[in-house]
């Protein structure tokens, strides 16, 4: 449940370093509805999770809102 108060609080973090943490569609979901809103975080690595296709589409989608983001 950490990522998804994320969702509902604007924070000054710049990386966002989550390998390895068993995320999955719901814990992607959750992520992209911060990273579409948030503009402080720069860069994200989710290397090693459960990210499916449902996840990553709703990462991409919230990619192509978020424009500060350089990795």
């Amino acid at each position: 449940m950490g990522i998804q108060r994320l969702a509902h609080v604007d924070v000054t973090v710049t990386d966002l370093d989550l390998p390895r943490n068993r995320i999955g569609a719901a814990g992607c979901s959750a992520l992209a509805v911060s990273l579409a809103r948030n503009r402080a975080i720069l860069r994200l690595n989710l290397c090693g999770n459960y990210v499916c296709n449902e996840g990553a589409r709703k990462m991409a989608d919230a990619l192509r809102e978020n424009k500060v983001m350089t990795e």
